[in-house]
């Protein structure tokens, strides 16, 4: 995953949302951002499924964006989670999340997966987390 274009606005609420939970303290960086995005936009719970589609080759440069499991996902489902993205860097990660909520449990998991991915080196860069990769 490439750097991040997410507001400001939206990096710093993931890390005021770490620091006020401690949540430095989670198993791994990673976790600790996923459980930050998690906590600082909450979602109610849907019960709606993905739609179906066909499945394409393995991942293209287009898909850097997506989490790994993706690679194989529907068409429709990489362009769903690429619109996610991509509305969180416009609109802000809370109006994405909330699109993708609307869309059902599983884009709900891949937005956040993407986001996460997304976010964790900026906030390595800003010295919110540390990076435990190297």
């Amino acid at each position: 995953m490439e750097n991040t274009n997410f507001k400001e606005e939206d990096i710093n609420r993931v890390a005021q949302e770490i620091e006020r939970q401690n949540l430095n303290a989670a198993e791994t960086p990673r976790e600790t951002v996923r459980e930050a995005v998690r906590s600082a936009y909450p979602t109610a719970p849907n019960t709606s499924s993905p739609s179906t589609g066909e499945t394409t080759p393995p991942a293209s440069s287009a898909e850097k964006n997506l989490p790994d499991y993706l690679v194989n996902a529907p068409v429709d489902v990489k362009t769903a989670v690429e619109r996610f993205i991509s509305l969180a860097e416009h609109d802000g990660i809370a109006k994405a999340i909330s699109a993708a909520s609307a869309a059902g449990p599983f884009m709900l998991d891949a937005l956040h997966d993407a986001i996460v991915d997304k976010l964790y080196p900026e906030l390595v860069k800003k010295g919110i987390i540390k990076d435990q990769t190297s």
